[in-house]
């Protein structure tokens, strides 16, 4: 696949686009099944954006962008989201690393001990 940068534009607002899709089906699920709002916590690890991937600072604006004018998303946080919905249960999420082989030994191995002594100490 070549890369043609006229297409840039297009295919971001079509990504952004499929994403706040995306996220309004989650929600709208959410509420049907549950009754209540829902939340999407969506970190993002920021060498993504203009590191790996160039075009990302440009998508993540228009997402947020999309996502400001659309009636059925509310920009918020979580301590805004969990004061006005508290929980009724706790959920364990599952460990997970975009290391190598989705494991976290890049960053935890033989050769990265002392680093990790010493951040624990703190």
């Amino acid at each position: 696949m070549l890369y043609w940068p006229e297409d840039v534009p297009g295919k971001l607002d079509e990504n952004a686009s499929h994403y706040v899709n995306l996220i309004k089906d989650i929600l709208r699920d959410y509420k049907a099944r549950n009754g209540r709002k829902g939340i999407v916590v969506a970190p993002y690890d920021a060498e993504l954006f203009g590191h790996w991937w160039f075009e990302g600072n440009w998508w993540i604006s228009r997402v947020l962008r999309w996502v400001e004018d659309d009636p059925e998303i509310e920009l918020t946080n979580t301590r805004i989201y969990l004061e006005a919905n508290p929980p009724n249960k706790v959920v364990s999420v599952i460990e997970g690393s975009w290391g190598q082989a989705s494991s976290h030994w890049v960053w935890l191995n033989e050769w990265t001990t002392w680093t990790w002594e010493r951040i624990y100490e703190c």
